[in-house]
């Protein structure tokens, strides 16, 4: 039964041939009674060993049984790919056609992840774990009983508007940033294909490329001037730009949005003239919103709940984690993800420590460059 096999296909289960039962228990300590049993866990003896075998028999270069092969699993694949001299490529073809990874992660996606609206509120406690006797968002010029009001006000809007996952425009905008990524600026903008010049009717291509050539030639030298001068500013444009990993949780991202941005050490029970606290918070404006597809990003205008995207703008505000909010401070409090991402970079101290230098002193700019982005991208990673 479906329902057996997902309880016990991983771990140290084991199916006595015989029987046709299933055994719970290391291989050692079942020896006396499971007779007929292949003490192969599960995972390994349905799933695993055929794969071994099927990567054995491609790699033997028999064509006739690669046919079978083919023809059992009722794959489409091409005669050429399947007698290739190289088993590389017969392995590639085969399994991609059998079990493409694309469509199985994404089929596994859908039949195991829960939907936004529901995994937010299972994970409620841990990406916004704040209890129901909040403590007052400080403010010295306010009585204690209009503080206290204003944090449950603050306190229900915002969990209700978590739990809602809803786009709209009367919840408040509620974000995350899971790390920061740096992608080709390339993968943002798309490739643009000029189209060429229409050629006269009667007019071969080599007569269109002489004259072509000829009006480049006696061209003025201010446009030619002009023409050095874009060409060299094109070469200066950046290679590769830095988003932020991001899932919103209420509300709607659109390009343009001034958004305010609370750091992991941003505590929202301190006081609002406190400097120190006030450091971990600033405000960005989104400059370009993407869905990640593959290695390319397909621009977009806006992003609504439940979604997950890239965002643009924030790589000056944000150095691996953060809040993403439209309530200012003394209104918005952040997400708990941003607390328990902190700790567990505390936790895992640092086991290596290494100095570096460039070997050209030089090029020290592009080391310093090259560690902020790789202090940005990984979590464990730190600088100094």
């Amino acid at each position: 039964r479906e329902e057996a096999l997902r309880q016990t296909l991983w771990g140290e289960y084991y199916l006595n041939s015989k029987t046709k039962k299933i055994l719970k228990g290391k291989a050692g300590g079942l020896n006396s009674k499971a007779k007929g049993t292949d003490f192969t866990p599960m995972f390994a003896q349905m799933i695993l060993s055929n794969i071994w075998k099927l990567y054995d028999i491609i790699q033997q270069g028999d064509i006739e049984k690669r046919e079978n092969i083919v023809q059992k699993l009722e794959i489409k694949v091409s005669p050429r790919d399947v007698k290739h001299r190289d088993s590389r490529v017969a392995l590639q073809a085969i399994m991609s056609s059998w079990i493409p990874l694309a469509r199985t992660v994404l089929d596994a996606v859908l039949d195991c992840l829960p939907d936004p609206r529901q995994g937010q509120n299972e994970r409620l406690q841990i990406i916004w774990n704040y209890p129901e006797a909040v403590s007052p968002l400080s403010d010295t010029t306010e009585p204690l009983a209009k503080q206290q009001e204003k944090a449950v006000q603050s306190w229900t809007l915002q969990r209700t508007a978590i739990q809602a996952c809803s786009a709209s425009r009367s919840r408040p905008m509620i974000a995350y940033v899971a790390k920061m990524v740096t992608m080709e600026a390339t993968a943002a903008r798309g490739k643009v294909s000029m189209p060429k010049p229409r050629e006269k009717e009667g007019q071969d291509s080599s007569t269109s490329d002489v004259i072509h050539g000829a009006a480049a030639a006696s061209a003025a030298p201010s446009e030619v001037k002009k023409e050095t001068v874009s060409s060299f500013k094109s070469t200066k444009e950046p290679t590769k730009i830095v988003v932020g990993f991001v899932r919103v949780l209420s509300g709607m991202l659109k390009v343009g949005d001034q958004i305010h941005v609370y750091g992991p050490r941003y505590n929202p029970s301190k006081p609002l003239n406190d400097q120190e606290n006030m450091s971990h918070h600033s405000v960005a404006t989104v400059t370009g919103l993407y869905f990640l597809m593959g290695k390319d990003m397909e621009n977009v205008s806006q992003v609504d709940a439940g979604f997950i995207c890239a965002v643009s703008g924030l790589d000056q505000a944000v150095l691996k984690t953060a809040t993403l909010s439209s309530l200012a401070p003394g209104e918005c409090l952040p997400l708990t993800m941003t607390i328990a991402s902190l700790a567990a970079t505390r936790a895992s101290a640092s086991m290596v420590r290494v100095a570096i230098e460039p070997y050209n002193p030089a090029e020290m700019h592009k080391l310093q460059e090259g560690l902020k982005k790789l202090n940005q991208a990984d979590p464990v990673v730190e600088t100094y």
